[in-house]
């Protein structure tokens, strides 16, 4: 008999094959030109590849994000990061929604923002992740916020979480999704 859980299990599996592949451009870091991490092209779903680009976040600034001195307000790089985060978890094939069908929490224990330039009104950022470190039970994520015409650094961030079942209590990916904890493992 067929259960939610486990055509769960079997999609996650199918869309985490390309997962490994990518493993090689986490490890390298970020790249050096504007375009952000360098990643594979293809990703294999039942045995087929096809064509795939894991795209950096991007941002326009909006009149409301700024202070009364015309740059953003701090507190809105909190709001990218998150975003930035769960782009990069959807484009790799585990977004949000079917984390919370998996019931797989990811509550933040810590973020750290270094600021280097300010943004401004109708800057356009990109926002570029990498896994810095992963056990299991935690993961933390760097991210690099920059601007999209020149390639200025404006910030530098972390963010640390840890992996929690839907009551809150922490988890070990490995022991509940082994193919997760692996491939988790495998990014850092």
């Amino acid at each position: 008999m067929l259960t939610s859980d486990k055509i769960c299990r079997d999609v996650l599996a199918l869309s985490l094959v390309s997962l490994a592949e990518m493993k090689r451009a986490f490890m390298a870091g970020f790249s050096d030109c504007k375009g952000g991490i360098e990643m594979p092209n293809e990703i294999a779903l039942n045995g087929t590849y096809r064509k795939v680009e894991i795209m950096p976040y991007k941002h326009r600034v909006r009149y409301h994000e700024l202070d009364t001195q015309g740059i953003v307000h701090p507190s809105h790089y909190m709001n990218w990061i998150e975003n930035a985060r769960l782009n990069l978890l959807e484009q790799i094939g585990l977004g949000l929604k079917q984390m919370e069908n998996m019931e797989i929490l990811m509550p933040v224990l810590s973020n750290s923002i270094e600021y280097h330039s300010p943004v401004k009104f109708d800057d356009t950022i990109v926002i570029d992740t990498k896994v810095t470190s992963y056990d299991g039970k935690q993961i933390e994520v760097a991210y690099r916020i920059f601007d999209e015409k020149t390639g200025e650094d404006y910030a530098m961030a972390k963010s640390k979480h840890f992996f929690a079942n839907k009551s809150g209590i922490p988890i070990s990916l490995g022991r509940i999704y082994p193919e997760l904890d692996t491939t988790f493992f495998e990014m850092k």
